[in-house]
């Protein structure tokens, strides 16, 4: 299994900046013996069009809006669209009507769902989801003797046929958390033996419970799974794949989670026998599980359809920036509006949301950014398995036997990402046609003061679009067509790996066509994010090859030799990450690897499976001896230095996502008693089969953002490490790794509990900032000072006792109504402007303000309030706010020692 959570540990920092790509020009032939240039990919023919009336499906959804461009055949009928190959004939998304017409999806295909949890008591939304949610026959089995569980008999089971249950959640239908909150279903028992007590239809991997309820009604996790699985019942919108079935999966309380519980979700998907897992998420870190439940899951056939995030930037996001994932972004109409209405322009604008890069894969059309591209391309997945499973498709022979509940996986993952790439309408403004210019990428701002362009887009695979806007309906044609493309995989290097610039690397993967009597295989390399625009011709170099394989090769690919790469890189890789203008450029080192395959005979033949990854060739000069080195779960935990040991050389400290803090010397070993650990998460499914058979261990509380604290705390003249972690705790170690002390977070103000908990009290445990210390009783020894995501400020002695007057809750009084004894939830009052919010993210700072010699504690909370901006004059501010459609301020506070 190949694990993609180490990251580079160096001694000195790049920056980063937006980059312009570098690529090989006509003319260039490289330096190794052999250079490949792609065939473009042929132009869509406006004049004799693909689709005609024998591709309408006789009946749609009452509830599908035909001209809804996201999911839509339909033409744009203007020429200067419906005439352009370039904007697709017109053509205004990716024709999931004409999918529908082969497939609606099928029950035994289950969608996991991995996101804030579901609204069960929203009743709208479970018209909608109901019906399609995922029901535990072995937790929850219906009064009759169905063995299947399908009691009414119409080919599914799902909470209709539960026949009249009590409406314990008070929504007014029935759905699965009125199981979930039954006594007789809810028995304590874990009565199918698989790991999960009570697991009646998902989990809870915030808080380690069997109820994923969107406690704090943030809607995210109930949107992804109507976006690709609501029913077609004449209300709202309809799923990408009505007919499946989705599977909720609470990891967070909002679309932004812990690496380690998405990793535990995963994991517990594919223990329920998931077949896509859709992932609209970022997460904060990266532990070393998160990787090997991908892996788990590409190996049963499951694909990780996965976010790109919405930033607008080229910043790889995770977890979908991790190995194996099939990374989406968002592709959206563009019209303008600055100056008032206007028509739409096109259907191909890169949405101004959503993020983009070398680890772009393909352009889904939607309008709420990545979070709606990942829910209606997990829907396109699940259509993909169950037309498959439908015509009786013949599954990879790497399922056969796996897990599912429906016989497994017919598709491999790499089948079925092979497939959405070979099918997906490339979007390229830089070739010209007989009707389009060439580099096309002028287009309107609304504002004649405003010069606009495209983002640059090229033929084939690009970094704005990937490999094109996906098509629901030639995915499912290629399908029926037994068009399986061959497998192409690259294993290593990992995703924006830095490589020397001299020697050479494996490049590792796994290559095969196993619908197909044999294959030829090619490994390539490229320089730059992407190729040249036109009339530049992007040379691939050619690393190795093989021809006449029969059976899978899973293993080195080929050799590539590092300086060869380097000397066509700018400054032979050397230098600065900054372009000719001197701006910041963070692909000036890029470098493209590439493996094609090529099937003959059988089913396949003639078909091209591809792989591509970005790395970068660089040498620092600057870098300190020994590094940087490769740990497994570094994140976004701060370094620290300071003499741990005592013997007069200082030591770098540094905590990782998975549990761990280290403390190397300047040659890289370990100081004596360390690495030292954090706690088992409580959350984590310990019994997962899945994690069993994989030899996945148990994650811990992951090390946050701001890292461990260190300091002499009792004055001993030893140094102590203070780690908090992300599920509530603050440990304290000695020099020789020896645990000396805990302290915990007060479970009272993060309960998971509507009577604590709603949009504006989104508390959970945790600390995720660095502890500081500091003396704020004057006994000479250091107090910790901890700012939780419970929105308290808590204070121990170094024993880990609690300081008098502490944990004290931030909130401003002059907006507050009242705050509940116990769970310190506050009622916010009318007209306060109170916003979304209660998490505490900064390090408290500690200084003497009064001048009494005690410090006072200075934090930044994160709570928000609706109102004039309150610095200067507050006018421009308040002007440039308005138009953004927001205005507003947070608060700062200033503790006394005495917790006042």
């Amino acid at each position: 299994m190949v694990s993609a959570t180490a990251v580079l540990v160096a001694l000195l920092a790049v920056p980063a900046g937006p980059s312009a790509p570098a690529s090989a020009q006509d003319g260039d032939t490289g330096l190794l013996s052999a250079t490949v240039v792609d065939d473009p990919p042929v132009p869509l023919d406006c004049d004799d069009w693909r689709y005609g009336p024998d591709d309408e499906p006789a009946d749609l959804p009452d509830e599908y809006d035909r001209d809804d461009y996201r999911r839509t055949s339909r033409r744009d009928p203007r020429p200067e669209l419906s005439d352009s190959p370039q904007n697709h004939c017109g053509q205004k998304g990716a024709a999931v009507d004409l999918a529908w017409g082969l497939s609606t999806g099928t029950p035994d295909v289950l969608i996991a769902v991995l996101d804030s949890g579901i609204r069960w008591r929203d009743a709208s939304s479970m018209v909608q989801l109901a019906t399609n949610a995922h029901i535990n026959l072995g937790e929850a089995r219906p009064p009759c003797a169905a063995v299947d569980g399908d009691c009414n008999g119409d080919g599914r089971f799902d909470i209709r046929d539960f026949g009249e249950i009590a409406d314990l959640n008070g929504n007014g239908l029935a759905d699965p958390e009125d199981l979930i909150l039954d006594p007789a279903f809810s028995d304590g028992v874990d009565d199918d033996g698989d790991g999960y007590v009570d697991n009646i239809s998902g989990w809870d991997f915030l808080y380690g419970d069997n109820n994923p309820l969107d406690t704090v009604d943030y809607g995210h996790g109930t949107g992804e799974a109507k976006d690709s699985a609501a029913v077609a019942d004449g209300t709202g919108d309809v799923g990408v794949c009505p007919g499946c079935t989705f599977l909720p999966v609470r990891v967070s309380d909002s679309f932004i989670a812990d690496g380690g519980r998405f990793a535990a979700g995963v994991l517990y998907a594919l223990d329920e026998g998931a077949d896509v897992v859709q992932e609209a998420l970022g997460a904060l870190s990266n532990p070393v599980q998160a990787q090997q439940a991908i892996d788990a899951a590409y190996e049963r056939g499951v694909v990780v359809v996965a976010s790109m995030a919405d930033e607008a930037a080229a910043h790889p996001n995770l977890p979908s920036s991790l190995e194996r994932t099939m990374a989406v972004n968002s592709v959206t109409e563009k019209s303008v509006d600055l100056l008032g209405p206007a028509p739409v322009e096109g259907y191909l604008a890169l949405n101004g949301c959503t993020n983009f890069g070398g680890r772009t894969f393909v352009s889904v059309p939607s309008s709420s950014c990545s979070s709606e591209a990942t829910g209606l391309s997990a829907g396109m997945i699940g259509l993909v398995e169950s037309y498959a499973r439908e015509i009786g498709l013949d599954p990879h022979p790497d399922l056969v036997g796996l897990t599912g509940r429906a016989g497994g996986d017919v598709l491999s993952a790499n089948e079925a990402m092979q497939l959405v790439r070979s099918t997906a309408d490339d979007i390229d403004f830089s070739t010209p046609n007989d009707v389009d210019p060439a580099n096309n990428f002028g287009t309107s701002s609304g504002n004649p003061l405003l010069d606009t362009v495209r983002y640059p887009t090229r033929p084939g695979w690009d970094q704005v679009h990937g490999y094109g806007r996906i098509n629901a309906y030639e995915l499912l044609r290629a399908v029926d067509a037994g068009a399986i493309p061959p497998e192409a995989d690259i294993t290593g290097p990992l995703w924006f790996d830095v490589l020397p610039a001299t020697g050479t690397v494996d490049v590792t993967g796994r290559v095969a066509a196993v619908r197909a009597d044999s294959y030829d295989y090619r490994l390539e390399w490229a320089p730059g994010v992407q190729g040249p625009e036109h009339p530049g011709t992007d040379l691939w170099r050619v690393v190795d090859a093989a021809d006449g394989l029969t059976a899978p090769l899973d293993g080195v690919l080929g050799s590539l030799d590092l300086a060869a790469v380097a000397a066509e890189l700018t400054d032979g890789a050397g230098g600065a990450p900054v372009g000719d203008d001197g701006r910041p450029d963070p692909e000036r080192f890029a470098v493209r690897l590439r493996v094609v395959v090529t099937a003959h005979g059988g089913g396949g033949d003639g078909l091209r499976g591809e792989m591509q990854k970005q790395v970068f060739v660089h040498d620092d000069p600057d870098l300190v001896g020994g590094f940087p080195r490769r740990v497994d779960g570094v994140g976004g935990a701060s370094p620290a230095f300071t003499d741990v040991d005592g013997d007069g050389a200082v030591e770098l400290v540094l905590g990782t996502d998975d549990g761990t803090v280290h403390a190397w010397r300047a040659d890289g070993t370990e100081i004596d008693g360390f690495p030292i650990r954090t706690d088992v998460s409580s959350w984590w499914p310990t019994g997962s089969p899945t994690a069993a058979a994989e030899g996945i261990e148990a994650h811990r509380g992951t090390v946050g953002l701001g890292g461990p604290a260190l300091g002499d705390l009792d004055r001993d003249g030893t140094v102590e490490v203070v780690v908090p972690d992300a599920n509530g705790a603050v440990a304290v170690f000695g020099a020789d790794g020896e645990r000396r002390a805990t302290a915990t977070i007060d479970p009272a103000f993060s309960l998971d509990d509507r009577a604590g908990q709603d949009r504006y009290n989104r508390t959970k445990p945790g600390f995720l900032s660095s502890p500081s210390l500091g003396d704020l009783d004057g006994d000479g020894d250091l107090e910790i000072v901890a700012a939780a995501l419970d929105r308290h400020v808590y204070a121990w002695h170094h024993d880990g006792t609690p300081v008098a007057g502490f944990p004290v809750l931030l909130v401003d009084p002059a907006k507050v109504d009242s705050i509940d004894p116990t769970s310190h939830r506050v009622t916010f009052a009318a007209g306060s402007g109170a916003q979304e919010g209660g998490e505490l993210l900064a390090t408290p700072a500690l200084a003497d303000l009064d001048g009494d010699g005690r410090p006072e504690i200075v934090v930044g909370a994160q709570e928000q309030y609706g109102e004039a901006p309150n610095v200067g004059d507050g006018a421009a501010a308040l002007g440039l706010l308005t138009l953004a459609g927001s205005a507003g301020n947070s608060r700062v506070y200033a503790i006394s020692p005495d917790g006042t």
